[in-house]
């Protein structure tokens, strides 16, 4: 048996998805326009960048081929960037750095 006496209960529903019918009309037109010229500028440079970056992950992988190990013989996160340094818990939460041995 549920009962309910006016208490509220939360749920996981997108609050973004709760909308009205003129809502969806607008969203409708909008999407009935043609794209702008920037937008679509801006799209290609988007998909340059996601391409390049794609490229950069190929190349470390294929340059690291063997996961890190931690101290404990644990796999440790490498980073892209500086595959020297480590995420490390201190005291003020976790930081990107490096240890010293």
């Amino acid at each position: 048996m549920f009962a309910i006496d006016g208490v509220k209960l939360p749920n996981n529903a997108s609050q973004a998805k709760s909308v009205t019918r003129a809502d969806f009309e607008r969203h409708r037109k909008q999407d009935e326009q043609t794209v702008e010229p920037d937008l679509q500028a801006r799209e290609v440079q988007r998909i340059e960048r996601l391409q390049q970056d794609a490229k950069q992950i190929r190349d470390w992988l294929t340059e690291h081929q063997e996961d890190r190990k931690g101290g404990k013989g644990a796999i440790r996160k490498s980073n892209r960037t500086d595959d020297e340094s480590a995420k490390m818990a201190t005291s003020k939460g976790v930081i990107q750095g490096y240890t010293t041995r």
